[in-house]
């Protein structure tokens, strides 16, 4: 947990090249995961060539790394250092469905609690 902290301290490019290598790392020991990603991409993407598949499947794992650093800044960051970064747009629609009583599926994003009441 201290040296999740102290990463998360970096600097972010720094902490996205961390999280490049530690996913480079993972493909090259990860043997059973780094075989299932290979079918997968090889399933999803078979208009690819077998180099440009391997690619992405490098690719991938690069991005599992950062992936895993950028949530370890969730868990160790305050939120005020987010609301520092952060900008949200659209919240207007949230307030409308809430005054409608109608509910409202996310995709693909959160919203912290400093900006929007719990609904629970």
């Amino acid at each position: 947990m201290a040296l999740m902290w102290l990463v998360t301290r970096l600097p972010y490019a720094l902490q996205m090249a961390l999280g490049s290598a530690l996913g480079s790392l993972t493909y090259r020991l990860a043997k059973s995961r780094r075989h299932v990603c290979e079918v997968n991409i090889r399933l999803c993407f078979p208009e690819l060539s077998a180099t440009e598949q391997q690619l992405l499947v490098k690719r991938t794992f690069k991005s599992y790394g950062q992936g895993m650093l950028e949530t370890a800044m969730a868990w160790m960051r305050p939120n005020q250092w987010f609301a520092k970064r952060v900008d949200f747009s659209g919240l207007e629609h949230l307030a409308a469905a809430a005054e409608r009583g109608q509910g409202v599926l996310l995709v693909g994003g959160i919203l912290p609690f400093w900006i929007w009441p719990a609904p629970y």
